[in-house]
């Protein structure tokens, strides 16, 4: 596995940023709607030395004139915008600009989210807020309303080009790979890197088709909880469009024996009751922290499999 500089596949995107620049057309806040969910840092580096207009940026972290600030631990919270934006009104170092980087935008606490919406109504002059998204729908309506949204998201070419250079995988492996993950690359990073989101997939199969006890799991679901539920939902959904002749890729012969005893005990519409399910229950936890995910998956599973 190697890493992907994932800014080769947004060439197009960079001369588009250079040239709003030079027509001064670019917003002072944009937002780069990450479809992909995929390391932004490259790109990132590359359009901030555009935005700076002098020295090539090496390291977000180290550069001037440049404010970073990313979440490590899922919260932005307001001290660490108020102090970001005191920054912000220092000398520039030469440069024409100065450039705040934000990453992921969702991560800001409801106050940090109304600081930082102040400066975005009236920024600083010649500063940009280059900003990322991984859940565009999360991010506060009258913030989106203050920036220029970007969406970025690879071709299928493209995707197939990563996995070629990230895992060196061949043709047949990545065809696999986008009709298992459904072109998700998100997802077939995680089942590259982590055994356990792969063997819980294999495990939950195991389960649908009786060869497994919904209570033999080897896997914590209340550490892969959303992750199950991920599974779930997507096998389900393979089984209600298998049912209606509807699947645009060809099952493996290890999905076609799993799609066909869904539906040979179900039909569409109770196909679409588990989907539902699945949906409150992805719903559930984030509105009561006190959910038994061990039993709210164990349940359906016996259901199911019934």
């Amino acid at each position: 596995m190697s890493d992907i500089d994932i800014s080769i596949f947004h060439a197009d995107f960079i001369e588009q940023i250079k040239a709003s620049l030079a027509q001064n057309r670019l917003a002072h806040g944009i937002l780069l709607n990450n479809i992909d969910h995929l390391p932004l840092e490259p790109l990132l580096i590359k359009l901030t030395t555009v935005l700076l207009e002098h020295d090539i940026v090496d390291d977000l972290a180290t550069a001037a004139d440049v404010f970073y600030l990313k979440s490590d631990d899922g919260q932005i919270k307001i001290d660490q915008i108020k102090n970001l934006l005191e920054g912000i009104y220092l000398t520039s170092h030469g440069a024409k600009a100065k450039v705040i980087v934000l990453c992921p935008l969702e991560a800001l606490n409801t106050s940090a989210a109304n600081a930082l919406l102040k400066s975005l109504e009236e920024p600083p002059e010649n500063t940009y807020f280059l900003m990322t998204t991984n859940q565009l729908q999360w991010i506060m309506p009258t913030l989106r309303s203050r920036v220029q949204v970007f969406d970025l998201a690879l071709t299928l070419e493209q995707k197939k080009a990563y996995l070629a250079q990230k895992y060196q995988m061949n043709d047949e492996d990545i065809a696999k790979a986008l009709a298992i993950s459904k072109a998700d690359l998100q997802v077939i990073d995680r089942i590259k890197t982590d055994k356990s989101f792969w063997q819980l997939r294999k495990e939950l199969m195991q389960v649908i088709q009786g060869q497994l006890s919904p209570l033999a799991l080897s896997i914590d679901i209340n550490a892969y909880y959303q992750d199950a539920i991920y599974w779930l939902t997507s096998l389900l959904i393979d089984a209600y469009y298998y049912r209606l002749g509807l699947s645009q890729t060809m099952p493996t012969q290890e999905q076609k024996a799993l799609l066909e005893g869904l539906i040979k005990r179900y039909d569409h519409i109770a196909l679409y009751g588990f989907y539902q399910r699945l949906l409150k229950l992805k719903a559930y936890e984030g509105k009561h922290y006190n959910v038994n995910k061990q039993l709210a998956i164990e349940s359906f599973l016996i259901e199911l499999s019934a």
